[in-house]
């Protein structure tokens, strides 16, 4: 097809509305959540969700419409993680790894810790809790495959320009933040949970810690208010810290109890390992209470 001619005219302005058409369809797409399709959110308006035993109705999945809150600032906008996975997952199983080895020299081995996997029903839940845009007070979260869900909520706030921080600079710093905090966990809390914590963001290795805490997803967002920069995380994850037991069960050593090791995490059950994530023995002021 040559230039001048009418085939030529006809095909380049067809060309040329067919970009703008693809320019909106970006557009649309940058703004889902985490290009959640419409029936994932449906599902969630399941009754399913609102007759879990621990959440109820209050339930954060209960008729969860999707949107955003009224709590949220104008321009907030959603960061995909997808590409950001694998550094979330090697983050917390490299942590895991050393927990189930002894963190410290005072802490036993994990007989039975387990590597840690991605969930997209636990992502959808981090994403209907970041987009309330409400840090506290903190929501209830139960599902018919995970009860009770545990959760962790983090924020990074800084002025200047806006890539001063990279989203995996963050993301990296937030965890980073909350493995830091493991030193804090002593022999006796390890083995008896209790919620006298050394400070109340110890809360957040423990749940990292949980032998059976098997699976995560998370989320996260941005916005800009008042010439500071927002990023806030959400990871929810299989269970939650429960009082009055221990974090992970002892062993003579680093995954004396898996029926199978995993082959990357030398001191963690593959993924696989089976678990009772139904606690028939919850009940109210049975979990270590949010930070």
């Amino acid at each position: 097809m040559v230039a001048g001619k009418p085939g030529f005219t006809v095909w380049f302005l067809a060309m040329a509305r067919q970009a703008q058409w693809l320019t909106l369809l970006a557009l649309v797409l940058s703004r889902c959540l985490y290009c959640i399709s419409l029936q994932d959110f449906q599902n969630f308006k399941s009754h399913t969700y609102c007759v879990q035993p621990k959440c109820g109705l209050t339930n954060l999945a209960c008729h969860n419409s999707g949107n955003f809150s009224a709590h949220c600032k104008s321009g907030v906008r959603v960061v995909p993680l997808g590409k950001y996975k694998p550094t979330i997952l090697n983050m917390i199983n490299e942590f895991r790894n050393t927990s189930a080895h002894g963190y410290t020299r005072t802490l036993f081995p994990a007989a039975r810790m387990v590597r840690m996997i991605w969930s997209e029903e636990l992502m959808q839940f981090a994403v209907m809790d970041v987009i309330r845009c409400l840090p506290r007070p903190r929501p209830c979260m139960s599902s018919p495959h995970y009860r009770p869900i545990g959760s962790i909520f983090d924020q990074f706030n800084y002025p200047g320009s806006i890539d001063i921080h990279t989203n995996i600079n963050i993301i990296r710093t937030l965890i980073e933040r909350w493995i830091a905090d493991a030193s804090y966990v002593s022999k006796s809390l390890s083995m008896y949970l209790t919620p006298a914590l050394p400070k109340p963001s110890v809360r957040r290795p423990i749940l990292l810690m949980s032998d059976r805490n098997s699976h995560v997803g998370c989320a996260a967002l941005r916005f800009t208010n008042e010439y500071y920069h927002h990023f806030h995380i959400s990871c929810a994850f299989s269970t939650d810290t429960m009082l009055h037991k221990p974090i992970y069960k002892i062993g003579p050593s680093a995954g004396s109890s898996c029926r199978r090791l995993d082959r990357k995490y030398k001191n963690l059950c593959a993924p696989g390992e089976r678990y009772p994530y139904v606690h028939k023995e919850w009940e109210s002021g049975s979990i270590l209470p949010e930070d």
